[in-house]
């Protein structure tokens, strides 16, 4: 296990760790980036996490009309069609096109899964409290 991401990821890479956690869409990063088509998506028949991120207008905000014109801005095929190459998720917005490197994605999970977010904290704590012996 490594601090973060990118350590475990340059890791993997340099062929020090045999696996990483990643997005389904790192394939794509790579035939995109590194042009190499070596790297695959491992799925598991028990089923995968699905991280989905969004966007939220609250209910006290300061500038609301502001908030809404952004958010409005994120779900446009303008704004969304910058995500697949850097952000590497697909966008919401179904008017945009995907670019050739996500052939290499998983575009569908067979099976997503959920987590409880208290017993995940707890499993949190726990690994904090291993690796700060």
């Amino acid at each position: 296990m490594t601090t973060g991401w990118s350590e475990g990821w340059g890791m993997f890479l340099k062929g020090e760790a045999p696996l990483v956690i990643s997005y389904t869409t790192s394939p794509a990063y790579c035939i995109e980036y590194d042009k190499t088509d070596r790297y695959k998506t491992l799925l598991f028949d028990q089923g995968h996490i699905m991280q989905v991120e969004g966007l939220a207008l609250l209910k006290n905000a300061p500038n609301p009309e502001g908030a809404k014109a952004f958010i409005d801005f994120m779900i446009s095929a303008k704004a969304q069609e910058t995500l697949p190459l850097t952000q590497w998720m697909y966008p919401v917005n179904k008017e945009v096109s995907l670019p050739a490197s996500y052939s290499a994605a998983v575009p569908e999970l067979p099976k997503t899964l959920s987590a409880d977010s208290a017993r995940t904290q707890s499993a949190i704590e726990d690994v904090i409290k291993i690796l700060g012996k």
